[in-house]
């Protein structure tokens, strides 16, 4: 086999162009702009590409073993290599990324002015195509900080300046030069382990402003779902819920009695799961002091607390639940577990037992949310299988099909056995059995492509595709060598899964946030792709750091340039206290408070059904006693207006008619006032005409509120 030196440059712009062409693929058939093609090219980059890298690497492979008949494999493997390496691309990349954007090009200058005496490669020769590259990856990093000009914003202060030069020649240490300064004892290994994860969880603790009209909204989808429940309704029967079936269950069952307070734990725990799981990740294998040792935790609270959210101001996870852990958290955990079973023999105990636990961790995943089954599908599944054929290939004794097929449907049996219990739970407790088709109504919904904005030529799509690219890169790397190590192969197929399934997150609304939102996954599928190439691939991860260096550093400097956002995030942090989270939630208008009090609601006893287009559920309103209500009873399953309305009309009756006929309750409607809001929401009219009847209403300038009786 060829020098791997020369090699890993060459297979990662091999497995570039593939991505490319099957980005290019649909082109002829489809429009380029819309929810069609946005979702082919995605398809095509989660089936015919990654089977096209590891085609060609087990070609060559065969190629490499000195089979006789290998004349396909040899041709395209080593024509395209001589092709990339003969032709001047380096001039052409340069002079394409120049005439989008002069700036990139400077980056790279910079980049290769600090980074020149590292060992990238030993041939300075063929600097010129890496020059190209890095002019182009640089260009395409700097659209994480969508909101503003990268450039621009940097040198518009000399703390970020600093910023930006401290971290390029850092990360460049960190790749570079991995374990330069090893640490021997132990026990320091352990204080600092302790200090940064004290740290990620002071961070992950940091409470949200639950006066503000968008966090108020974002928290109210998760906690009108709980409030129901709360109330005697069922999940899978009777109560919408917008982000799924066990994450609604895992904050009802805190011992809390608040619902806000419920959530905020519930998420702060699951955050500071998520960051711990990506800091061992980044420091598995990496024993190094200096600026190796304290990266992983810098990147770790970059990508997990301070660019998700709202980037340009610093707001992280904590005011939009949906963006974090417990949307994301069973990819942390399943890509997590495939390392572990990575650093066991393959044919011990230890592999059997953690394999039986992936599965079940597998299924619990699954049943988080529908979003989250397909993640931990494409993340467990097709590692799983490598490992179960691995296992018993590595096995001296004689298998029998029989006991292989006994682990291949494995996951098929709990999954069929957890629905057969809920089954009959359903059954026992309501004479029925639970509707299956509401666990996937809201990915149904969404999946039409709700508020998308289409693919954009120069948007943040390319930073996936970057990632998936190092990846795979690997993964080829992994397949065309002369020993097939199937739990590598196993813990990068996982990580690839994490980053392609994820990545729908974006092509479902193709916002540039949610490429920053996503960020942490990225950042996991990185550290997977960093701990082998460290073990096995020191040329691959001198390819990889020069790849993904500016997308760091352009997250670094984002995170760490914005001074006034660190500062008060940290502020925040310290003087955190859970019981303090839902004593300031958004107020009821005083317009609507004096409506209320006219009318002699109290909506402490009185069931009420609020629909607004800014907010979830009624906001926190004080009776005459002072207290403050911070949720309502509701005689509609419209606490969260979201999670219905983008349903199919029948879907939408079928929940209300269920919800109805088992509280059969009487209550108020609040919406605003006008003709425009009654039209769209006319089929709720409608639907509630079927089993109430209203019989007074009171209005304000710009409230209308209709009491409504049940007659059933």
């Amino acid at each position: 086999m060829e020098n791997n030196e020369t090699r890993a440059p060459a297979d990662f712009l091999l497995v570039a162009s593939l991505a490319l062409l099957s980005v290019l693929l649909p082109f002829p058939w489809f429009e380029q702009h819309g929810q069609t093609f946005d979702w082919t090219v995605y398809v095509i980059l989660g089936t015919i590409f990654p089977s096209a890298v590891l085609a060609i690497g087990l070609a060559r492979r065969q190629m490499d073993s000195g089979a006789r008949h290998q004349p396909f494999g040899k041709i395209l493997a080593s024509e395209t290599i001589r092709l990339w390496h003969r032709c001047p691309w380096w001039v052409l990349l340069t002079a394409i990324v120049t005439r989008l954007d002069w700036r990139a090009t400077v980056l790279a200058a910079i980049q290769f002015a600090i980074l020149w005496p590292l060992p990238l490669f030993k041939r300075k020769a063929r600097s010129g195509l890496w020059f190209g590259g890095a002019a182009l990856l640089w260009y395409i990093s700097m659209r994480l900080q969508w909101w503003s000009d990268f450039p621009t914003w940097t040198i518009a202060s000399f703390w970020r300046l600093v910023v930006f030069f401290v971290s390029t020649w850092l990360i460049g240490q960190w790749f570079f030069r991995p374990g330069a300064v090893p640490i021997r004892n132990s026990w320091l290994r352990r204080a600092g382990d302790i200090i940064a994860i004290t740290l990620l969880g002071l961070l992950a603790f940091r409470p949200a402003d639950l006066s503000e009209v968008v966090i108020f909204h974002h928290w109210s989808v998760f906690v009108a779902p709980v409030v129901m429940l709360k109330q005697g309704g069922w999940l899978l029967w009777d109560i919408p819920a917008q982000y799924g079936f066990l994450s609604t269950l895992f904050i009802r069952a805190l011992p809390l009695k608040d619902v806000w307070r419920a959530l905020y734990v519930a998420n702060s725990l699951l955050l500071w799961f998520g960051a711990v799981l990506l800091y061992r990740s980044l420091r598995r294998g990496d024993l190094s002091a200096g600026s190796n040792y304290f990266m992983p935790v810098l990147l770790t609270i970059s990508w997990v607390f301070l660019v998700p959210g709202w980037g340009e101001e610093i707001t992280g996870p904590q005011g939009t639940p949906s963006v974090g852990a417990l949307r994301f958290i069973w990819c942390y955990v399943l890509v997590w577990q495939l390392a572990k079973i990575n650093s066991y023999e393959l044919t011990s105990l230890k592999t059997k037992r953690a394999l039986i636990l992936g599965c079940t961790l597998w299924l619990l995943g699954s049943f988080w949310s529908a979003e989250s089954a397909v993640y931990c599908f494409a993340i467990w599944i097709p590692a799983y299988v490598v490992l179960i054929f691995g296992r018993y290939s590595a096995a001296r004794t004689e298998t029998s099909l029989g006991m292989i097929a006994f682990w291949i449907l494995l996951p098929v049996g709990l999954l069929l056995a957890c629905v057969g219990a809920i089954d009959a739970f359903y059954q026992i407790r309501l004479g029925h059995l639970p509707d299956w088709m509401a666990f996937v109504d809201p990915a149904l919904a969404y999946s039409i492509g709700m508020f998308t904005e289409g693919i954009s030529a120069t948007g943040s799509g390319w930073i996936l595709l970057t990632v998936l690219c190092v990846i795979s890169a690997e993964l080829h790397w992994q397949t065309k060598k002369r020993v097939l190590y199937a739990s590598t192969i196993a813990l990068l197929l996982g990580s690839w899964g994490a980053v392609w399934a994820t990545a729908s997150y974006y092509i479902g609304r193709t916002a540039d946030n949610n490429v920053n939102n996503i960020l942490p996954i990225l950042g996991l599928g990185l550290a997977s792709l960093i701990f082998v190439q460290r073990r096995e691939n020191t040329a691959g991860l001198r390819v990889t750091g020069f790849c993904v260096l500016p997308l760091v550093v352009v997250s670094f400097s984002i995170s760490y340039g914005n001074v006034a956002g660190v500062t008060a995030c940290v502020k925040q942090s310290i003087g955190l206290s859970h019981r303090r989270v839902s004593k300031k939630l958004l107020m009821v208008d005083e317009e609507l408070a004096s409506v209320l009090r006219s009318a002699g609601i109290d909506p402490h006893k009185t069931p009420i059904a609020f629909i607004d287009n800014n907010r979830a559920m009624l906001p926190g309103l004080r009776n005459d006693q002072g207290q403050l209500l911070r949720w309502h009873k509701t005689w509609l399953p419209i606490m969260s207006p979201s999670a219905i309305v983008f349903l199919a009309p029948e879907r939408q009756r079928l929940y209300i008619s269920r919800f109805v006929d088992r509280s059969k309750l009487s209550g108020w409607l609040i919406f605003p006032k006008g003709s425009e809001f009654e039209e769209r929401h006319q089929w709720l009219l409608d639907a509630i005409l079927r089993s109430h009847q209203p019989v007074k209403t009171t209005e304000s300038p710009n409230w209308k509120l209709t009491y409504y009786v049940y007659q059933r």
